[in-house]
């Protein structure tokens, strides 16, 4: 009878396991995320949440944030439609014209760990139409 019961056992657990699969794919399923731009005027919640989430390459200043969702910088989110006050993940982007040879091309730093001045424009909106961006940098992913 100990066998019949642990047989028994398991098949409940196999059963549960079975239940809460079907349930998360349901509620998580690819098809109901959507993406959303970041941006400077996101909010403070959005914004504070990029900040204390990014665990790649952290966020100085308010400098820093403004350079990474400026001009030639992206950040999307990954968010489910039943939790939209939270990000389920985030990505860093940068538009360039060359491809960089470090992350110092696109995040660059004082030797003194303080934020330069921006670099000159590299984006699609400052560049000539005869000289577009090439180059899609996905540099941070976090979540």
């Amino acid at each position: 009878t100990s066998s019949s019961s642990s047989s028994s056992s398991s098949n409940v657990l196999l059963s549960l396991e079975n239940n809460l699969k079907a349930f998360l794919r349901t509620r998580f399923d690819e098809g109901s995320l959507r993406i959303e731009r970041i941006r400077l005027s996101s909010g403070r919640e959005r914004l504070e949440e990029v900040v204390s989430k990014e665990q790649v390459h952290p966020v100085k200043d308010q400098q820093d944030l403004n350079q990474r969702l400026g001009s030639g910088r992206l950040v999307y989110g990954l968010v489910h439609p039943l939790m939209t006050e939270h990000l389920l993940a985030f990505v860093h982007i940068a538009l360039l014209k060359t491809l960089p040879t470090s992350i110092h091309a696109i995040l660059p730093r004082h030797v003194d760990g303080s934020t330069p001045p921006p670099l000159p424009p590299n984006t699609a909106a400052a560049a000539d139409r005869d000289d577009p961006v090439c180059y899609a940098v996905f540099y941070s992913i976090s979540s």
